[in-house]
């Protein structure tokens, strides 16, 4: 028996104190519920960002990206792509029919969209952790990646 809320819990406070009632509850907001958030949950995965390629832009080493393959990329969306055999994180730059994934480093040169790139999806959130256990939690959470040449994403 795990000792887990189901997904449809919802604490109501001021049911086991033993003085009066917290004034805090008239105050609540509603409970978040992630399927609530995400455009379409059917199209919705997550992804552990391994790089820096993106840290100018607000996408760091080890942040949590909320990706949508339903939501259309735009000029200035950041994206998941498939590069060859490596996946990366970069802003799309649209200029007339010349399309292009571009870093926020330096080092990292552009890249113009051939039909062998294939665009995953859009991110919609970025999940970045705040604290070191936070940090640590995602990493012994989340599956080891794989030896890469171009470690972005």
């Amino acid at each position: 028996m795990s000792d887990a809320l189901p997904p449809s819990s919802e604490w109501q406070p001021g049911g086991e104190t033993t003085g009066f009632p917290s004034p805090a509850h008239l105050w609540r907001e509603r409970v978040l519920s992630l399927n609530d958030v995400l455009l379409c949950p059917e199209a919705t995965y997550f992804v552990c960002v391994r790089g820096h390629a993106m840290r100018k832009a607000g996408i760091s080493d080890h942040d949590l990206l909320v990706v949508d393959r339903s939501v259309p990329a735009r000029n200035g969306s950041f994206v998941v792509a498939q590069v060859e055999t490596t996946f990366v994180v970069r802003r799309l730059s649209l200029e007339g029919a010349r399309m292009r994934l571009l870093s926020a480093h330096p080092s990292y040169p552009p890249i113009e969209v051939e039909p062998s790139v294939a665009i995953w999806g859009v991110v919609i959130y970025v999940l970045h952790a705040t604290t070191p256990w936070s940090k640590q939690r995602l990493k012994e959470t989340l599956p080891a990646p794989k030896p890469s040449s171009d470690p972005d994403l």
